[in-house]
Formats: C-alpha cells, structure tokens, sequence
C-alpha cells in the first residue's frame, strides 16, 4: 500500500478535482435527462460549500453533519425556486438559472459572514480520497438504479415529449423538480467537499464560468448514459494537465477538442459509440428474456379476446353538457353536447376546422373549458391535470404520433404503466424483490400488448425505426398499458393504405369487444361509418348531428357542411 499512499501524496489534488467534476457532471445529467438546461448547479455548488464551510467554523459540526447540511442546503433552495423557475423551457430556463447564479455570487460578494470577495480561508482539511470514491460510487449506483426503473423512463418520457407524457400518467411538473432537487443535492455534496480540502473558497469558483463547464462536462461525454457525464468531466479535468506543456496552446487545443466532438459526435462521446453497438446488444439480450413468456401472453390475449364487454351500451361513459370554449374574441367551440356510451365506438366528424382535437384537448386536460361541463364516469373533469384524467381512465392517440422516439418499444409501452407501478424509493435503490417482480410484471405485460398488436418480435428496437403503421399499433398498446376505460383515438387512420385501415378497423373492434370503449375523430367517411355504434357531427364549432351512421348518413344539415349547398338561382 506504499506506492498508493506515493500516488495520492503527488496526485492527491488532481484525483480530487476530476472525483468533485464527476459528481458535478452527474449533477447537471439529472435535469439534462428530464430535459432541462439548467446552469444553476454551479450556484448550488457555492451554498453547499459556502454552508459547509460556515458551519465548521462557526459551529464546529463534524464533517458527516457538514457534509450532510451541504447537500440538503441547496436542495431546500432548488425546492423553492423550482415550482417558478420549471415553468420556463430551453433557452428561458438556462437564463433564469444563471440569473439565479448570479444573485447567489453577488449576495455571498456583500455577506460579512461569508468574507465577501476575499471569500473563506482556514478550512480545517476533512476531506479524504475514500470520501470522494465512496460519494462518487454511491452517487453512480444511485442514478443507476434510478434510471432503471419507473422514475429513469418518466424522466426520459418528459425529455422527448412533454405532452406525451402527461397523458401518460406522468406528474411531469414533479418529476421535474425532483431531478432539479436532486441536482441541487448532488452538486452541494461536491460543494462541501470542495471546500474541506482546498482550505479557501471565493465567489469567483461558482460564477458563469462554472457553470458553463460543468454543461460542457455533462455535453462532451454524451447525457445518453452515466457513462458520458463521467468520462466527460475526467477528460476536460485532465486535459489541461496533459497539455500543460503546451503552455498557450492549451486552451486552442481544448476548443479544438469540444467542435470536433460537436461536429462528429453530437450526442457526446459515449452518445455516439452506444447508438452504433447497442442494437446488436439489446436484441440477444430480450430476445432470451421475453420469448420466453410469448406462449402464455398469446393465450392471455385470446381469452381476453373472448370476454365480452361487461359495460350496458346505453350507460354514459363520457358525458360533455353545453361545452365552450374561446380564445380571445375567436369561439371554436360552443353549447357542445353529446353522450359517449360504454362499451361502445362512438365517433366525432366533421370538416377540418370545427374543432374536434378542441374537444379532445378538453376532455384530456390539456386545455380548460370556457364553459359546460365533462363527467366522466359521473366524475367532473374540469379543473384536473392531464396526468390525473388518465389515471382516472382516460387515455390518448394523437394525429401526429408521439411516441418516444429514441426508447425501445417496450421502454415505450412500459411508459404507459407508470401509474400502476407503486414501489418506493427504498425499494428502488436496495433493489428489492417488491422492486423486481413490480418490473418483471410490467415487463410482461407490456410484451402481451405488444403480442396483441403483433410488434412483440420488435419489442427491443428503438421506436423511430418503425413503419408508420407499426408506430400507430405501438400509440396503441402504450395507451392500453394505462389500462383506460376509455381510448380516444385522433384519426387514428391518418396516411394509411387500404390494407392497413383495414387491419385498423379489425383491432379497433377486438378493443371494443375486450371491454374498452372508443371515443374517435377520423375524416375518413368509410371507415368511421363502418366502425361506428354512435355518432356526432361538428361544423363551426356547433353539433349540427347526432345518431346512428345511418341516420348521419341521410341528414341534410351533414350533407350541406360536406358538400356544400346547391346556389338558387
């Protein structure tokens, strides 16, 4: 053990700055997974060494409690400016944050206790190698296990598209500010660190300049997995040593280093090596697990088949009553009423215009009533967030498919259990059995709705390498994954041919028949007189029809708003 007490005595310093950039590169890749760009990490590095350091000074707490206090410091301040701060996105987000930044710099610049500009000296070393290795690993071992579980594919859900995953089930607003939250922890946890073993700190080590490089950290190594923020933050903590030599040159070759990253590896370098080797990888490794449970989940799918509905088809499912709504001074929508029953396919046309996805917008929270009401299941809609109508039963396909593009398809379909999956914290991160038979039964599942719809033998391939009418049938099988009474369908037929409308009408029907009710807009006449129980007709934002597609068929009022009216003359 001689030679490691050598290594850490000359090396001692440089191992400690890359441990501390790891962890601040690991920071910054919670709120990148969720999609944030966040500069904040940086101000939260400042409070947790700031509050470390005041402490042991002032209070003479140990070094576990200072510890602690330096990590959960910043994450009680991330906790109060998340719920404002969150609301903004992208580019409006990052100026917020580094605004923040900048207002904790100027307050600790003008703070007696903190010692100004000239900073903090004298801080009793209590930093050693095996505090930084053993936070460093737990940290890693923790984002592991959180990214493997319902918590990771929500905070991926949310990065690729937000309003997907509301309906989802996905409290997005919360799982956003907990990344924040536990960002905030991680980089004051460096922050103490920091300061317990280089004796000084000052405002000038958590200004613009930090916070920019530990984005830079995160962005170089690739957000794609923890493997990236880590390689990342050891390569630029390294690579001005080794090219310590080169004295001017230095920061040329640094730049020089970052756009050709940039320009051949724009998902970081890790990025770009896991999208060329992880297909291959993925497909050996589900094929084995999953065609394991292919002979039980086809017999589950036909006997669910042969289950008829047990709703009444007279009971109303979804009742809307005098709905409105306005923009402004434009009225898309007025005095609309309608009954969908249960266990039925209920359809709603009309011309491009009238305002049917309006409705659905309604009915699935994404946007408030002017006036009327929606019950579903005698229960008030009006008022309640997305995530909330569709754990109450509701779900959603859109015109323009959203899935999540860069999961696989079962990541995909497993998304749509969100709300069903009820384990904690303690049961993630120990890994229990209640973790693990909840993620083997969502897994199961999502494999026998993904055999329903026939993509169980694509079930490891990325979403975005599907045929259009494959990613259609997935839209479906993640919206039945959050096992909704109800399943609105926005044109489901949309840029379909012959063949496959035809395949479509067939699985909409074995939907109906295993119990679920359809509520659907569609332009496509054929198909939506063929399909339908029940039907309503929009034209200027008003129900000009309703009934069976027969009596929709003859009416003249549905003939004139499709056909025109013939001029007098």
């Amino acid at each position: 053990m001689i030679w490691l007490a050598d290594f850490w005595a000359t090396y001692s310093t440089l191992v400690f700055s890359v441990g501390v950039h790891m962890l601040l590169a690991l920071s910054i890749w919670l709120t990148l997974s969720c999609g944030l760009l966040s500069l904040a990490n940086a101000a939260f590095m400042g409070i947790g060494a700031y509050v470390s350091a005041l402490l042991t000074l002032n209070a003479d707490w140990s070094f576990p409690a200072v510890l602690a206090a330096g990590g959960i410091a910043p994450a009680l301040v991330a906790l109060l400016i998340g719920a404002p701060v969150l609301r903004l996105s992208g580019v409006y987000l990052a100026m917020a944050t580094l605004a923040f930044g900048e207002v904790v710099r100027i307050t600790v610049l003008n703070l007696d206790i903190t010692g100004g500009p000239e900073g903090l000296n004298g801080i009793p070393l209590a930093t050693e190698g095996w505090h930084i290795v053993l936070l460093l690993a737990l940290a890693v071992y923790g984002l592991t296990r959180l990214r493997r579980s319902r918590i990771g594919r929500a905070f991926e859900a949310i990065k690729e598209d937000e309003v997907a995953a509301r309906l989802m089930g996905i409290p997005v607003d919360r799982y956003k500010l907990l990344a924040f939250v536990l960002g905030g922890f991680i980089a004051g946890i460096a922050g103490a660190l920091n300061a317990h073993f280089t004796f000084f700190i000052s405002p000038r080590e958590y200004g613009f300049e930090a916070a920019v490089d530990i984005l830079t950290m995160a962005v170089l190594g690739g957000t794609g997995s923890l493997l990236g923020p880590v390689l990342g933050a050891g390569i630029l903590t390294l690579l001005p040593e080794l090219l310590r030599s080169l004295h001017d040159f230095r920061s040329l070759v640094n730049g020089a280093v970052l756009v050709l990253v940039v320009l051949f590896l724009p998902k970081g370098i890790v990025g770009g090596v896991r999208r060329k080797t992880l297909g291959a990888e993925l497909s050996t490794k589900l094929s084995t697990k999953l065609d394991q449970s292919a002979g039980k989940a086809e017999q589950n799918a036909a006997r669910e088949a042969q289950q008829p509905s047990t709703a009444a088809p007279s009971t109303p499912l979804l009742s809307i009553r005098h709905l409105g709504k306005h923009f402004g001074g434009l009225h898309v929508l007025h005095d609309v009423s309608f009954n969908v029953p249960a266990g039925s396919i209920y359809g709603l046309i009309g011309p491009n215009g009238a305002g049917k996805t309006t409705v659905f917008n309604l009915v699935t929270g994404l946007l408030p009533p002017s006036a009327g009401q929606i019950d579903f299941q005698e229960q008030s809609l009006v008022g309640k967030a997305p995530h909330a109508i569709t754990r109450q039963g509701v779900a959603r396909t859109f015109q323009n498919i959203r899935l999540f593009k860069e999961m696989t398809i079962l990541e995909n379909v497993m998304v749509g259990m969100h709300a069903h999956l009820s384990y904690g914290a303690p049961a993630l991160l120990l890994n229990t059995s209640t973790f693990r038979q909840a993620e083997q039964q969502a897994r199961q599942r999502a494999y026998e709705l993904l055999t329903w719809v026939d993509l169980h033998a694509k079930a490891d391939q990325v979403a975005d390498n599907l045929s259009y009418g494959d990613q259609r049938k997935l839209e479906f099988a993640r919206a039945l994954a959050t096992e909704p009474r109800l399943l609105l369908l926005d044109e489901p037929v949309a840029g379909m041919n012959p063949a496959e409308k035809t395949a479509l009408m067939a699985e909409i029907r074995a939907i109906r028949d295993r119990g679920y009710s359809v509520f659907m807009i569609e332009h496509d006449m054929r198909f939506v007189m063929g399909l339908c129980d029940r039907m309503a007709v929009l034209n200027f934002g008003r129900i000009i029809a309703e009934g069976t597609p027969e009596e929709i068929r003859s009416n003249p009022e549905v003939i004139e708003a499709y056909l025109g009216k013939e001029d007098e003359q």
